[in-house]
């Protein structure tokens, strides 16, 4: 791709898959871009790093760059309205510590890689909007402590990896597809998703909603009859007073 690519201000969208691609161009000047997607580019080793310099980049789809070692490591930090990143059946052996920042992240698929560890931020309070994680068929021995906090989570994939315990998913109340599938697991535990707790306090939140909800339609009662009653009272002095005259 020519150098000059990476200078088009108004770029929106750029769709590069299933080419030759080695490199790419550095992409710094595009700052409009919003979708960047090289998947199925069976030579590419890297990203440019200057990606992360982009604020509007909100997807990025490398799947199947079979060659493609490594995603910039700052990829999500500073880029708060990043919401997926795709990179299936690559050559990762890690995830970028920046994607654990990435404050808007829904998307994160990184299964068929070689992937050790994620970053133990990943999933945390700072990240509310994280919906889907799949990072089957890699290496992964734990997981990360941030997934404690990651209520929205809905969708989990961490089957054929060397798990031997999925703790931190206790925390993951949201889950409707849990897959834990060829691992190293002896028993699943007792509170995931919260277990009895979680539904004591979700069942006490609710409780507290519906009291609160009762208080104000009881305030509002009130202030209607009284409202009604002052309307009333008003009416009669005013027929007592056209009487008198």
């Amino acid at each position: 791709l020519p150098a000059s690519l990476g200078g088009l201000f108004f770029l929106k969208k750029l769709v590069a898959r299933s080419n030759r691609l080695a490199t790419l161009p550095s992409l710094a000047g595009a700052r409009a871009l919003e979708h960047l997607d090289v998947s199925s580019n069976a030579s590419l080793r890297t990203l440019p790093n200057d990606l992360v310099v982009v604020k509007t980049l909100r997807e990025l789809i490398a799947d199947g760059c079979v060659c493609l070692s490594s995603l910039p490591e700052a990829l999500g930090e500073a880029q708060d309205d990043l919401k997926t990143v795709r990179a299936r059946r690559c050559r990762l052996t890690r995830c970028p510590e920046g994607v654990s920042f990435a404050i808007s992240l829904e998307t994160l698929d990184l299964g068929s890689n070689s992937i050790a560890f994620l970053p133990d931020a990943l999933g945390g309070a700072q990240q509310p909007s994280l919906r889907v994680v799949r990072v089957d068929d890699n290496l992964l021995r734990r997981l990360p402590r941030g997934l404690k906090c990651a209520a929205a989570l809905e969708i989990f994939d961490c089957s054929s990896n060397a798990l031997r315990d999925v703790a931190p998913l206790v925390g993951c109340g949201s889950l409707v597809d849990l897959n834990v599938a060829d691992n190293a697991i002896a028993e699943m535990p007792r509170d995931l998703a919260g277990g009895p707790e979680r539904a004591r306090a979700a069942h006490e939140a609710k409780r507290l909603g519906l009291e609160r909800a009762r208080r104000v339609m009881t305030l509002f009662s009130r202030a209607a009859a009284e409202s009604a009653q002052d309307a009333g009272g008003g009416g009669g002095r005013g027929g007592k007073e056209n009487n008198s005259r």
